[in-house]
């Protein structure tokens, strides 16, 4: 029986998945009848004694690593798949956006699943017609809305399957990380929206590993580890605990399993980088920045060939999942030349100075040096992989750390 203050109340939930010997074993379970002869082996529990409560008009947010049980949690709540014991209340009608696409068909056209799609939500197809062109104009897809699914892109399913989630007046909305695939501007749409709906006592359920929108969206968090509930409360206090862990060897090792440690490639001896560094805006080196902080990335390297006269330095700041967030490049510089010279004693510093825009969050920055020919064709010469490793801090009093800096840097030399 549900409190009259929550929408949403979770009690003792358990989940366990296990690996059968062979495919006759499902037809044993599904009667019940299951040993540890019939069992491979016993996972354990992907959720384990889970519980909660959500407000109307609140929004929860759920975080943990990959594997943490973030996934299954919400397919439970969402019942699609059934915990093994304990309870899950709720009352009104649930929308969720789970795995892309989840419930399209995808030999039908992006209007036909809205018809279908609106009908499992209990909408009649007149309720469907009042309401069709918002959901075909939030999503912004236009006259592609009567292409099969098949011809969709990723972004695409994601704006049809949110704009219809957001359009059939559910009760509790469930989001699963829908926002990391769309655009820019197509999230910062969703964002506002999100609030809007929240504000008329929509309560939602949202998970992402983008703690800034964590920040700025949910009233509560949920960190889960290892299919237990670490820490639970306000937002500040448990995703500060989260990125904390996320220092970890353990959380680093499960985010960047295919990178230990730096690693560093040479082509040719044409060129060398020497050094590399961080610098606040004191030019100290430092591996943790503020929101909107002067960043400077530093970069010395040698000229060993007296016949090279041109050279390219680039440097990406790549995510802890390896994706790249931000390109500098001296192409910027001199239409696109580093003259030789320029380099005084054949050694030369390179900055890129930047105002930080980046979400809180753990990165690296990798560094490559290329030559240029006669020909202006390029070869690299060399480049150094997770040259370093830095932190954003979450800034609480803002809400927009954008994620991205785009070409506003400037290119030093001394």
């Amino acid at each position: 029986m549900l409190s009259k203050k929550n929408i949403l109340e979770v009690r003792g939930i358990y989940k366990t998945y296990y690996v059968l010997k062979n495919d006759a074993i499902y037809l044993l379970l599904a009667f019940g009848l299951k040993n540890k002869s019939n069992v491979e082996n016993f996972t354990n529990n992907v959720l384990k004694n889970i519980s909660f409560s959500v407000r109307e008009g609140e929004c929860l947010g759920i975080i943990g690593a990959n594997g943490s049980g973030k996934s299954t949690l919400l397919q439970i709540l969402a019942k699609i798949v059934h915990p093994d014991s304990g309870t899950v209340n709720s009352k009104g009608k649930v929308a969720s956006i789970l795995e892309l696409g989840t419930g399209f068909d995808i030999n039908l056209s992006g209007r036909d699943n809205i018809y279908i799609t609106g009908a499992l939500y209990g909408l009649s197809t007149n309720q469907v017609n009042q309401i069709i062109k918002v959901i075909i104009d939030f999503s912004g897809i236009g006259e592609s809305i009567d292409n099969l699914l098949k011809t969709y892109s990723s972004g695409m399913y994601v704006r049809l399957a949110f704009s219809l989630a957001i359009h059939v007046n559910a009760d509790i909305l469930i989001i699963d990380e829908a926002l990391a695939v769309g655009d820019i501007s197509f999230q910062n749409k969703c964002i506002k929206k999100i609030h809007q709906i929240k504000s008329k006592g929509v309560s939602i359920i949202f998970v992402s590993h983008d703690m800034q929108q964590v920040q700025n969206l949910c009233d509560k968090v949920v960190y889960l580890k290892n299919g237990s509930i670490l820490k639970y409360g306000k937002p500040t206090s448990v995703v500060s605990k989260y990125l904390a862990d996320s220092s970890n060897q353990e959380i680093k090792n499960e985010a960047i399993s295919n990178v230990t440690d730096k690693a560093q490639f040479t082509f040719s001896n044409a060129a060398e980088i020497k050094n590399f560094d961080l610098t606040n805006r004191f030019k100290k080196s430092t591996s943790s920045f503020k929101f909107n902080e002067d960043m400077s990335i530093v970069i010395q390297y040698t000229i060993n060939d007296k016949k090279l006269k041109k050279i390219i330095l680039i440097a990406y700041i790549v995510d802890v999942y390896g994706n790249l967030i931000q390109r500098f490049d001296s192409k910027k510089l001199l239409f696109g030349e580093v003259l030789k010279e320029n380099i005084i004693d054949n050694k030369m510093t390179l900055t890129f100075k930047f105002k930080n825009k980046l979400r809180a969050g753990k990165y690296f920055f990798n560094v490559y040096l290329d030559k240029v020919d006669n020909n202006n064709n390029t070869e690299q010469v060399c480049y150094i992989e997770y040259a370093k490793e830095f932190d954003v801090l979450l800034d609480s009093k803002s809400t927009n750390q954008f994620g991205y800096i785009h070409d506003n840097y400037e290119i030093l030399k001394s």
